[in-house]
């Protein structure tokens, strides 16, 4: 769920426990050297709000690219055996975050499924002094494809740890940034920053975000930006 700051008043009346009505539902506390705020909400607030938090969870996670590359003649000085040779442009830095251990997955790009679901091994080696213009991809015995004819090749990153979290708990402000909220103790919650890598499913998946293990605000998040923001005070 995406949030922009806007929220039912924590103020507002509504089923829920009881209060004293001439007391605040929630109190902010400056952090210290920071623009951001404690809030600390009282039991019937919280209970009304219905906050409910998870873990931060660290997973090593694998996912996938694809590339364009163009069928070509068997590159000089490689193994003479039929197989149907790819060649890519790849940068050092996507050479670099590619497991080029693992085969590729082809398919077509111009309707010719004569290709499709076959498995590419990158090829290592070259002519003269063993390396190639390029990064080569081969299916040893691989069908006849015209030489030109473009495909497409799937690989895999090498594997990276990723912070997750609920996508309910991300909290996007005015600007565009991206934040989620703590519950660092029993009814204290604050704002926190995240990097957000990729979204997937119910999930996301963060560069940078609070410590494992922390819990995070996955109900009730908006809530409490547009209250620390100034609505419902």
């Amino acid at each position: 769920m995406l949030f922009v700051f806007t929220a039912m008043l924590i103020g507002a009346c509504g089923d829920g426990a009881a209060e004293d009505p001439h007391v605040a539902p929630a109190t902010l506390e400056r952090i210290d050297g920071t623009d951001l705020h404690r809030i600390i909400l009282t039991p019937a607030a919280a209970a009304r709000l219905g906050v409910a938090t998870e873990p931060v969870q660290s997973e090593s996670t694998v996912r996938k690219r694809q590339f364009g590359a163009e069928v070509v003649h068997r590159p000089d000085g490689t193994d003479e055996a039929p197989a149907l040779w790819m060649r890519l442009a790849l940068t050092e830095t996507e050479r670099g975050s590619l497991d080029l251990d693992q085969p590729g997955v082809i398919s077509s790009l111009n309707g010719d499924t004569t290709a499709d679901g076959l498995l590419a091994e990158v090829a290592h080696g070259g002519a003269g002094d063993g390396s190639f213009d390029g990064m080569y991809f081969r299916v040893v015995a691989g069908p006849t494809v015209p030489v030109g004819t473009p495909l497409r090749i799937e690989l895999q990153t090498g594997a990276a740890e990723r912070l997750v979290i609920p996508y309910g708990a991300v909290v996007y402000d005015p600007q565009g940034q991206t934040w989620t909220y703590t519950n660092p103790s029993s009814l204290v919650y604050q704002r926190h920053p995240i990097a957000i890598d990729y979204i997937d499913g119910d999930y996301a998946f963060l560069l940078d975000g609070p410590t494992p293990g922390t819990e995070v605000v996955t109900v009730g998040a908006g809530e409490l930006s547009g209250y620390e923001s100034g609505v419902g005070r």
